[in-house]
């Protein structure tokens, strides 16, 4: 995966704003940068990893999401992927499966998202001792130095300048905001067409075809 530097970034963020440094100072468009970032990685989870979930406790049945994962997709349980089960379809399936255990049920088969913070294990480990891995959208690390690099591909850089730009030129009106209104509808169009989540649906927004003439 290609990497990226903020300075980069913000070069080319500030490309679309004609270099006006006194209207759009540098520390806001390093936090419109990051929003942008965030807003894009939470839509299509350009960012994504593996992070250790420590290791099962006997008989105990949920877990935390390890920190830094915003949305977990896997869980291995001892370096062996588990089956990932809803929460209505483990309710169907084993009405009483909050209480089962590996002593009873068999190994541990099954991982049960709760919400982004926690998941339970069907059957609970009985044992405890067995490390767990977590994989799934990461949290992104903010930017802060000009070396700073995060590591997305090139699409994904154009979607963020977009972003970052419309953002920043929300402070303006007429014809700057009709104009940076494009570059959202641009980013808009991008998402719809990488987002991990199908039924997302965008905001009802439009742009005129037409940009207001000025003075």
């Amino acid at each position: 995966m290609p990497s990226i530097e903020l300075a980069d970034l913000q070069q080319r963020v500030y490309g679309r704003l004609g270099s006006n440094t006194l209207l759009y100072p540098l520390p806001e468009v390093t936090r419109s940068i990051n929003y942008s970032i965030a807003c894009l990685n939470a839509h299509t989870g350009m960012l994504q990893g593996t992070l250790s979930g420590g290791t099962t406790t006997a008989n105990c049945l949920i877990y935390p999401v390890p920190a830094g994962i915003l949305v977990p997709f896997a869980v291995r349980f001892g370096g062996v992927s588990l089956r990932r089960c809803s929460v209505d379809a483990a309710n169907l399936r084993w009405q009483t499966w909050m209480s089962h255990t590996s002593a009873g049920y068999g190994s541990v088969a099954q991982w049960i998202p709760l919400d982004v913070w926690s998941y339970a294990l069907h059957p609970a480990d009985s044992v405890g001792g067995i490390a767990l891995k977590v994989t799934g959208i990461l949290e992104p690390t903010p930017l802060v130095n000009p070396t700073d690099v995060v590591s997305i591909a090139e699409e994904f850089v154009e979607a963020v300048t977009d972003l970052a730009s419309h953002s920043l030129q929300l402070k303006e009106g007429g014809s700057i905001f009709s104009e940076s209104a494009v570059l959202y509808q641009q980013f808009l169009a991008r998402v719809k067409e990488w987002t991990r989540w199908k039924t997302w649906k965008g905001p009802r927004f439009w742009v005129e075809d037409q940009v207001p003439k000025k003075g």
